[in-house]
């Protein structure tokens, strides 16, 4: 099979036109480097803190996140951001569906 009958910048605007939204960066960021982005967090009391390292100018990309026993969709990107939970947050863990790293904060 060949690459040239379907390049894959070619794939990659299909989808993000598909998708509604532009995976330029997701797709380079797994296709065209060895890095595996890295989500790193920090957990104070009910708030969480959060960012992506390890990854391309402009990666941003929504993960699901287990906050004790309630699951969520946050949007990371190179700066922190954070949310704030009704209660203490007991553990962290991203879903395990994601090809990430996870890193915790200081």
């Amino acid at each position: 099979c060949s690459s040239d009958l379907f390049p894959s910048h070619d794939m990659s605007k299909y989808i993000s036109e598909k998708a509604g939204i532009d995976l330029s960066v997701v797709f380079d960021q797994y296709l065209r480097t060895t890095n595996i982005p890295t989500l790193q967090y920090k957990i104070s009391g009910n708030e969480l803190s959060y960012r992506w390292i390890n990854c391309l100018p402009g990666f941003a990309m929504k993960v699901k996140v287990h906050l004790g026993s309630e699951t969520r969709w946050i949007n990371p990107t190179s700066e922190w951001n954070r949310i704030s939970m009704n209660e203490a947050i007991a553990s962290f863990k991203p879903d395990r569906n994601f090809y990430i790293l996870t890193e915790a904060s200081k």
